[in-house]
């Protein structure tokens, strides 16, 4: 079983009941078990335990099974283990029986298990060993340490814990309900999609702790330098007897405190209430991070044991006080990030007594003397008796003080200091630290950041690993285990191992070099055993003859039989012990330049010989695994180590064994470390660089093998800062192996009892800083005897093996490499194959950065080879005969700069690669290298799914040059805009496909067969750079002065390259030809002389491509073909060999964006060559951030890919071919295209256009052909000229051939377009400008529509610049259209605005609409012919021939103002039409000034639209007017409005104004009136006569016949409304009395209220005007005093107060409303005789002030004004009785007459007022005095009410009117009137009188009023 197969994992729970077992104890049962795989939904549910281990058996695969709880699941599975299925433990328990140890997996029996539980009974794992797999048990609670339903909630799980009871009895086997099933299943959904979730985001430690360790070591804060940072302190050794502990981890760990838990005594066991809970968010982030200003120790620790040295000033306590922690005061701490403060540790000795008021918090354990949970407040111990003692004696009877050793931190010792007070107190040792603040920052924030913008589980997630990272940094080091064994009862019991150290010190050979004996030839040279050194760390074999008789007995022996092996000297042992698990470490220690230090040797991390035995089923499996070994080499200065080979370790091989033998022997997980100690490697090395003063040690050597063996997986070489120079001259075709897997060279099936007759998978190699194959002379080479230099290449291997070999990897960093790279070679059990059967061979990969592969050095990412058999057998290779089959397989991750001369791979990464580090410690874990979403994954045939995109998370332990906190991202990111990417391949040998054999080293089987990468995937920066101004986009790849590459445009390689140029590709076009050959075909290629070549194909690609490989066109000073791809021979390949992806022979093109989980492709079609749909063909990408300067992001663009990796070269569509020419460059890469914008909010993006006006660049360079979207706006720089807009893109053209109504290729930003100083823009489609808000034009720039059409939503044109409507041509029968709305404006009113100081240019075509907008032109525009429509809009014309061209309409609610004119007056029009509202004055100031003489020489059309004219009203000749002079046809009828000038008083006319002459009006066209004319007090209308001979009516007047203005009837009303708020005596009495007339009670307060409604009709000057009023009065008054002066005489004392609100509308030639509406505040008295003033004579008066707002409004625009002033009134009557009529008691009513009289002064006045019209009101009949004389004829019913009637005659002592103007207009009829009113008036209840009146009044003229009253008083007793 190989280690490398995949592991499936699941989610399982129990569910369990109690029940009795057949052992007589009381125990749980499993009645239902649970089971889902990873990544799937399908739940199992089984019935017993068993069952489900059935299930995972029958999978026959090695699983993972999370449990949430393991520790309460597993003790199921170990009772079933233990009893039920009688497995044993693999334990091996040590020879005392005293402890010992578990077996490693692959030491494992068949049917046995082991488990991990720590000393403090947690449960970690259960790994099970059944029919050659592995089921492994782990627990999920320990990386998500919550319930499951906390986890469900916490990371919103798509399903979730449910709550359920069971009910009835439950046991193994019994029916489940389908409640139950739900219940159980959403158990294992929940786990396993929060695993999920982890495993997606790469957190698949055991441990949460591990997972966050394993995050923080990630960090750029800590990047390789974690091990410098926080070494290993257990591996520092200490004096124990000096230091107390062995080790500074030991020692340290003493200092480590956990949290402090303290009940304050004398408050035990009590209940308290409101209490406070203060609670600290993030406490151990937060002390953590450099905000605390925590700071922490790093890096290797200084002790200092304290003794009585000489010199020191000794204190009291006998210590040395400059060593002193009682006086030491913490350094001053760093302040930032790598500033260096001091961090100190002391160990004291000393008694301890708490302060008064101080907290305790010092703990001691494992002591007999403290209760190791208590904080302590005195160090004294308390003996039975209750005495704390600071002495005692021991059981021996020595004294003893109670001084304690304590370690301390600084923080903790300063906390001592203040808390305790120290007695006898001791400073033993102490250790120093440097320290640093902000370490954990950057993990820190990250996940703090992401928990506050996150929900769920990603929420979650960073708590967890905010929280976590702390304790996992002070882990113990103790892993103490417990084993299970069966007690006597029958049960499990668990006993203790003692395991002091997680890494136990293996078998250890240290060897160190120094010095050389002499010359190296004398020891080095020869073919003997003895010339070199043989070091192995174990090594088991028998010392015999080699011959064929002891070859068999080698192989024959087994473990058991290595005591019984006498050797060549008669000793019976076999050199090691053990097999596996040792090391060597081999250091060569520093020479001098005279005296190198020089070794030989043949080194072995480990090597075992013995075979186990010849048969082929009953043999010892393990006898010669060689596993866990490693061996390391030091190199030092002036040193040089000669290694004939170097093994991490060696199994078994059974070599001279010519029959078939069973399978081999596992030689997995060792080591070869090699730090070289050279420095500063570079690609420029010469090969006399290094060893000229011989100072780099070197390295020479003929092989390095991590391991060697039937299997030999999982082994890891990581060589470092090394030069290695060839051993030998064929080193080149074998020299680095991480892996051989090789079984004596036996290969096919009959050599080996297997599947495989050898294995090696997952092996690592890492290489950094180094250089391999070093070109070292033949005079400094010791083993090279003759005098010519060795070929000196070295080549490397992740893996190989004559069988399988799959998912190694080599991993090459900053290195050079002379030799090929390989990541795995296999023969697949097959000796040789055919090009008609190959080798279906597995993926390997090889990784680099930064790496040059030196002469014809190339990488495979799968190899594989043809052999010969070795003379004289059919089983074994010979190696020395093999041929490398030119294949293409396997994977390739390239980073930075990379030079080879080819990259023979299937799928190829750029901007990505393996971190050595991570390699190097995850060798053991199995590393799948292929992905999900590489087409041979995928589904084969016409049924591949067509999608967009593929679900792929970034791989652990990859580096992806992408991401912007890479440490290398500016110079090694690949940016969409570069022209060769930052990380990119140098191919020497060019981009060819021919599989034919270069050389005799490789076999002719596929000579004639062609093939390529399959795949090319590229990691992007998801930002572009926007401020590049290129246009330049020739191809130059190469730099001509330095022959570096060129990552820019330009001629000097360095210029960004215009965002305009980034969308030509969009211009493919494909006449005559297929979309793909269009593709392929492209026009941008040069010969070796950098002149154009026209390609053979018809069609072409013009736009972009982003390089990842290269070629100058030559190689080896010989001109090549850089490009030469034969695609339809690549198919037939492809097709031949089972492969068939229907791409066509090309490689498809993968995009993978940081953040994102996915990888943006195509899968290739069937139709895919003949398809015209370009979706077929390309792909989009969004969401790239368009970086600009100083503005940062300013948009989201959307990139379009050809699906296909482009190529360089001339397309011969017929044959499918494409090449360049010799000697000229070429290369491959991504062909892409801008395709959308989407600019941001607030956010211009800028495009930089053609600067040189005599540039001769294409157009298509400085064209936006890309879509423009969003919320922000263009800028186009000064001096720049930017074409937006593209009609012949192919999206345009194909947008074009839908239904209008269903386009959607078109621009809709929305943001400002600028056009800046000298700048030019030109349309090159229809709404190029989007939706844009508003188009800014700076000075000196032109605006080119191009005969487009264009909408915006507002227009700032600058002076001397010009918008061109014409077409590019200037057809006279063409031109744009350009439209200004308010629909497209961001003003809140929704209306645009836009300003015209420029000039317009435009045919009799052109059209200028404004609609919802406010537009004002400042300038002649003679040149503009065209139409300018105005809808809902404002425009002002600001010079006098501003539209003296175009013709004008203004339509439906739109305005027109013609503010400018020339020095006589002038404003000139061409045509004009009116359907909306011409100002014809000049708007800044109403005066006759400002009058215009407006000439249309057009036409002119009336549509209902109005003029609006300013006039000074008056006569005939005193009347100055705006003027209109139409030349042309007048047509139509519009409306006049005039605005009355300042002196318009009015005055009747005779001829009239004269306004208007139309020479050629038609008998259709009139002039309305189009609201009232007013001059003064009247109004103005309009005539038209026929002074001409048109037929029409020529001239037009405005005439004055004396008609009198509606708002003079409003205006008087206002003042008549006021006198509603008048009142007579009974108005507020009611039927009131002094003393109730039936009680005798004086009633001597009251409180009144009434509400009057009045409506009053009446005519202005002789019935010109008809007026309607309303007038509403509320008053309420209390009677405040009412006394008696005698029997005969009251008075009554009061006050009031009242609102009015009146409305009126008069009708004449036009209304006129008005309000008003006030208050008025009033103080009242009466005198009377009698008990009320109805029994007897009463005289009453009031005095009243009042404030009231007027307003005016109808016809004409509102105006307002104010009144107020005072009223007075004095009022006398007598009551005289007439008589009585009914009976008494009964219906009595007393009959009476009073006559009234009443004076009333109304002083009410009202302010100025002046209407729109400059009417000046003012109010006449002021200071009117009010005469009424009447009588009332009242029926009293025993005072118990009464009814009235009443008549009046009402006298004004003056006429109501107003002046306006000067001119007096009257009321009608309302000087003298009569009135009839009637009434009731009674007692309601007690106490509570009403009464209502009704009223008319009447006087000439049709004036009359009709009013109602309501009131009530109340008498208070």
């Amino acid at each position: 079983m190989s280690r490398s197969e995949k592991w499936r994992t699941f989610s399982a729970d129990f569910e369990t009941t109690v029940e009795e077992n057949t052992r007589q104890q009381t125990a749980t049962e499993v009645w239902s078990a649970a089971s889902v795989e990873l990544w799937t939904e399908d739940v199992m549910v089984f019935h017993s335990i068993g069952e489900l281990y059935e299930y995972y058996v029958s999978l026959d695969e090695n699983i993972v099974v999370y449990f949430h709880n393991l520790k309460f699941d597993g003790n199921f599975w170990l009772s079933y283990l233990l009893y039920d299925l009688k497995f044993k433990q693999a334990f091996d328990p040590a020879p005392d029986n005293q402890g010992g140890k578990f077996k490693k997996n692959w030491e494992m029996p068949d049917k046995s298990f082991k488990y991990v539980i720590s000393d403090m009974g947690q449960w970690y794992s259960m790994t099970i060993k059944v029919n050659g797999h592995y089921i492994e048990l782990k627990d999920s609670l320990k990386l998500l340490p919550f319930s499951l339903k906390q986890i469900g909630i916490s990371f919103k799980t798509k399903h979730q814990k449910l709550d359920m009871e069971y009910k009835g009895h439950r046991y193994a086997g019994c029916p489940i309900t389908p409640e139950e099933l739900k219940y159980i299943a959403n158990d294992v959904l929940v786990i396993k999609e929060a695993l999920e979730f982890m495993f997606s985001e790469g957190h698949k430690k055991l441990t949460i702790g591990s997972c966050c360790l394993d995050e923080f070591k990630k960090s750029k804060t800590v990047g390789d330098d974690y091990s410098k940072l926080f070494p290993d302190l257990y591996k520092i050794p200490l004096d124990p007897e000096v230091y107390g502990s062995s080790t500074a981890g030991e020692w340290i760990h003493k200092s480590y405190k956990g949290g402090w838990c303290y009940l304050v005594k004398g408050k035990e066991c009590k209940e308290y209430r409101n209490g406070v809970t203060a609670d600290v968010n993030s406490l151990y982030p937060s002390v953590m991070h450099s905000e605390s200003g925590s700071d922490y120790p790093i890096g290797k620790p200084k002790f200092i044991h304290v003794e009585a040295n000489e010199g020191d000033i000794w204190d009291a306590y006998n210590c040395p006080i400059k060593y002193d922690p009682f006086w030491f005061q913490p350094s001053e701490k760093p302040k930032k990030l790598w500033d260096y403060g001091k961090f100190y540790f002391f160990r004291i000795k000393t008694r301890f007594y708490l302060k008064p008021g101080k907290l305790p918090f010092v703990q001691i354990k494992g002591s007999w003397m403290y209760k190791g949970t208590e904080a302590l407040e005195s160090s004294d111990i308390v003996g039975k008796d209750g005495i704390p003692r600071s002495e005692y004696y021991d059981i021996d009877g020595n004294l003893h003080d109670t001084r304690v050793e304590l370690t301390l931190t600084q923080t903790d010792f300063i906390l001592l200091r203040e808390h305790y007070n120290l007695v006898d107190y001791e400073l033993l040792d102490y250790c120093e630290f440097d320290s640093t603040i902000g370490l954990f920052d950057e993990y820190i924030d990250k996940y703090a950041a992401i928990k506050k913008t996150s929900k769920g589980a990603m929420r979650q997630l960073a708590k967890l690993f905010l929280n976590n990272l702390y304790g996992k940094m002070a882990s113990s080091m103790n892993s103490s285990f417990k084993v299970a064994f069966e007690k006597d009862d029958g049960s499990v019991g668990f006993y203790e191992v003692d395991e002091n150290d997680k890494k136990p010190a293996a078998p250890e050979l240290d060897i160190t070099v120094s010095g050389n004996g002499g010359t190296a030839e004398t020891w080095v040279k020869g073919s003997s055993r003895t010339d070199a050194t043989w070091i192995m760390g174990s090594f088991t074999s028998a010392n015999l003859p080699k011959n064929p008789d002891n070859l068999k007995a080698l192989a024959n022996m087994t473990t058991s039989d290595l005591q019984d092996v006498t050797d060549s000297e008669g000793n019976t042992h076999a050199y090691s012990d053990v097999t596996s698990g040792t090391t060597v470490k081999l250091k060569l220690a520093e020479g001098t330049a005279g005296n190198i230090t020089t070794f030989a040797t043949k080194a072995y991390g480990g090597r075992n010989d013995i075979g186990g035995g010849l048969d082929l089923t009953n043999y010892d499996r393990h006898a010669g695994d060689s596993q866990n070994n490693t061996l390391e080499i030091e190199l030092s200065k002036h040193s040089q180590l000669y290694a004939k080979l170097l093994f991490g370790g060696r199994s078994a091989q059974l070599e001279g064994i010519d029959e078939k033998v069973h399978a081999g022997f596992l030689t997995n997980n060792n080591r070869v470390i090699i730090n070289g100690g050279a420095d500063n490697i570079t690609h420029t090395a010469s090969s006399d660089e290094f060893f000229t003063s011989k100072e780099t040690p070197t390295l020479v050597t003929k092989g390095i093998f991590g391991a060697e063996g039937y299997e030999a997986s999982n082994n890891l070489v990581s060589v470092n800062n090394t030069i290695i120079a060839a051993g030998m001259k064929t080193a080149r075709k074998l020299g680095l192996v991480g892996g051989r897997g090789m079984y004596d060279m036996r290969i096919g099936e009959n050599s080996v009892d297997a599947d495989q007759t050898a294995i090696a998978n997952s092996n690592v190699v890492t290489i950094r800083n180094s250089y391999i194959g070093y070109a070292l002379s033949a005079s400094d080479n010791d083993w090279n005897s003759g005098t010519s230099d060795w070929d000196n290449g070295f080549s490397i291997y992740g893996g190989w093996s004559t069988g399988e070999a799959k998912n190694n990897i080599v991993s090459v960093e900053d290195s050079i490499i002379n030799g090929n790279i390989i990541g795995g070679l296999e023969f697949q059990n097959i000796i040789k194959s055919d090009k008609d059967h190959l080798r279906q061979l597995n993926a390997n990969l090889v990784s680099l950065h930064n790496v040059t592969l030196t002469g014809n050095s190339s990488i495979y990412g799968t190899a594989t080879a043809n052999g010969e058999y070795q003379t004289g057998g059919n089983l074994r290779l010979d190696e020395s005969k093999t041929q490398a089959v030119n294949r293409r397989r396997g994977i390739a991750y390239l980073a930075g700069k990379n030079e080879m001369n080819s990259a023979y791979v299937r799928y190829i990464h750029f901007g990505q690669y393996y971190d050595n580090a991570y390699l190097e410690n995850n060798y053991t874990n199995d590393i799948n290298v292929t992905q999900d979403y590489y087409l041979s994954e995928l589904k084969a045939g016409n049924q591949l799914e067509q999608t967009e995109r593929y679900h792929s998370t970034p791989l652990a332990g990859v580096v992806y040059t992408n991401n912007p906190d890479y440490k290398h991202y500016d110079n090694e990111k690949i940016q969409l805009g570069q022209q060769v990417a930052g990380s990119f391949l140098l191919n020497r040998s060019g981009f060819h496909s021919d599989l034919s054999s270069q050389d005799s080293n490789q076999s002719t089987e596929t000579n004639g067969s062609h093939n390529f990468w399959v795949a090319v995937y590229a990691n992007l920066a998801d930002t572009v750079s926007g401020d590049g101004t290129s246009l330049d986009t020739s191809r130059r790849l190469f730099n001509s002065t330095s022959n570096e590459v060129n990552h820019g445009y330009g001629t000097d390689g360095k210029a960004g390259l215009s965002l305009l140029a980034h969308d030509n590709g969009m211009m493919v076009t494909n006449d005559g030809h297929t979309l793909m050959d269009a593709f392929t075909g492209n026009r941008n290629q040069k010969d070796a002389s950098g002149n154009e070549v026209v390609a053979n194909g018809n069609g072409y690609y013009n736009g972009q491509v982003l390089y990842l490989a290269v070629n100058s066109g030559k190689n080896t000073g010989k001109d090549i073909h850089a490009v030469d791809i034969d695609f339809s021979k690549i198919e037939e390949f492809r097709s031949k060999n089972d492969q068939d992806i229907k791409a066509f022979g090309n490689t498809q093109i993968g995009i993978s964006i940081h953040g994102r989980d996915m990888i943006h492709a195509s899968v290739p079609i069937g139709d895919g060559n003949t398809t015209e749909q370009l979706d077929h063909l390309t792909f989009d990408v969004d969401g790239f951030d368009i970086m600009q300067g100083s503005n940062g992001k300013v948009a989201n663009a959307t990139y379009s890919f050809y699906k296909y990796l482009h190529f360089d070269g001339s397309y011969d569509k017929d044959n499918r071919t494409i090449k360049t020419v010799e000697g000229a460059e070429g290369g491959a890469g991504i062909a892409y295209w801008l395709k959308s914008l989407n600019v941001l909010d607030g956010k211009q993006v800028v495009l930089n256009g053609r600067t040189d006006p005599g540039d001769t660049t294409d157009p298509d360079n400085y064209t936006l052909s890309a879509q423009l979207t969003g919320k922000g706006g263009v800028f186009i720089p000064e001096g720049n000229t930017v074409i937006m807009g593209d009609e012949n893109s192919w999206y345009y053209r194909e947008d074009q051939k839908k239904d209008e109504k269903n386009r959607t290729w078109f621009n809709t930003y929305r943001g400002e377009t600028t056009v800046a100083t000298g700048a030019t823009l030109q349309q090159g489609a229809n709404q190029a400008l989007g939706y844009t808000r508003n188009l800014a034009l700076g000075e000196n720039t032109t605006y080119a529509l191009n005969g487009k059409t264009q909408s915006i939503g507002g227009l700032q044109q600058e002076k001397d610049s010009t918008i061109d409507f014409n077409t590019l041509n200037s057809s006279p029968d063409q031109s744009g259209q350009l439209t200004i709305t308010g629909g497209l404006s961001q003003n809140l009113n929704g209306i645009a605005s836009a300003s015209i100081k420029g000039t317009l240019t435009g045919n009799s075509h052109a059209v200028l609409n404004a609609e919802y907008s406010n537009l004002s032109i400042h300038t002649d525009n003679m040149g503009y012919e065209g139409a300018v429509n105005l809808t809902n809009s404002i425009a002002k014309l600001e010079s006098a021939k501003a539209l003296a061209a175009a013709s004008t309409t203004a339509g439906t609610g739109s305005l027109l103002y013609l503010n400018g004119a020339d020095g006589s007056g002038n404003h000139y029009l061409n045509n004009l039409t009116n359907a909306g509202t011409v100002y014809l004055s000049r708007q800044a100031t109403a005066s006759t000034d400002t009058l215009n003489m407006v000439n249309i020489t057009g036409d002119y059309k009336g549509e209902g639209g109005t003029l609006v004219y300013n006039t000074r009203l008056n006569g005939d000749h005193d009347s100055p007017t705006d003027f209109v002079s139409i030349a042309g046809a007048a047509t139509g009828t519009s409306h006049v409005r005039v605005n009355a000038l300042p002196g318009s008083n009015g005055a009747q006319t005779e001829q009239g104004i004269h306004i208007l002459h139309a020479e050629n009006a038609d008998s259709g066209f009139a002039l309305k009136e189009g609201g009232p004319i007013v001059g003064g007090a009247y109004y103005y209308g309009l005539e038209g006569r026929n002074e001409g001979t048109s037929g029409g009516k020529q001239d037009w007047y405005l005439v004055n016949s004396g008609e009198i203005r509606s708002e003079a009837g409003s205006y008087v009303n206002n003042s008549l409304a006021l006198t509603q708020m008048h009142m007579r005596l009974h108005d507020r009495m009611g039927q009131a009395y002094y003393s109730d007339p039936f009680t005798g009670e004086v009633k001597e307060q009251a409180a009144w209220g009434r509400v009057v409604g009045n409506h009053t009709h009446y005519r202005m000057e002789n019935g010109a005007t008809k007026t309607h009023a309303e007038t509403y009065v509320t008053q309420i008054g209390g009677d405040l005093f009412r006394k008696t002066i005698n029997d005969d005489w009251k008075y009554t004392i009061g006050a009031f107060g009242g609102a009015l609100d009146g409305r009126s509308h008069t009708h004449g030639r036009y209304h006129a409303k008005s309000e008003v509406d006030g208050f008025a505040l009033g103080v009242y008295g009466t005198l009377y005789t009698g008990n009320s003033p109805d029994k007897g004579f009463y005289l009453d008066s009031w005095l009243m002030w009042g404030k009231y707002d007027n307003e005016i409004y109808g016809s004409l625009p509102k105006f307002t004004y104010d009144s107020d002033g005072w009223v007075a009134s004095l009022e006398v009557g007598k009551t005289l009785p007439i008589g009585e009529t009914g009976k008494a008691g009964i219906d009595r009513v007393v009959w009476s007459w009073q006559p009234q009289a009443q004076v009333i002064w109304d002083g009410v006045k009202a302010d100025r007022a002046e209407d729109s019209n400059h009417t000046i009101y003012r109010q006449l009949g002021n200071d009117n005095i009010i005469f009424r004389l009447g009588a009332r004829l009242h029926a009293n019913r025993e005072d118990k009410g009464l009814g009235f009637i009443e008549a009046n005659w009402i006298h004004n002592s003056r006429k109501r009117g107003v002046s306006m103007n000067g001119d007096r207009v009257y009321q009608d009829g309302a000087r003298d009137s009569g009135e009839i009113r009637i009434g009731a008036e009674g007692h309601l209840k007690k106490n509570l009188l009403g009464w209502i009146t009704l009223g008319v009044r009447a006087g000439k003229g049709g004036y009359h009023e009709e009013a109602a009253q309501a009131g009530i008083k109340y008498l208070f007793e």
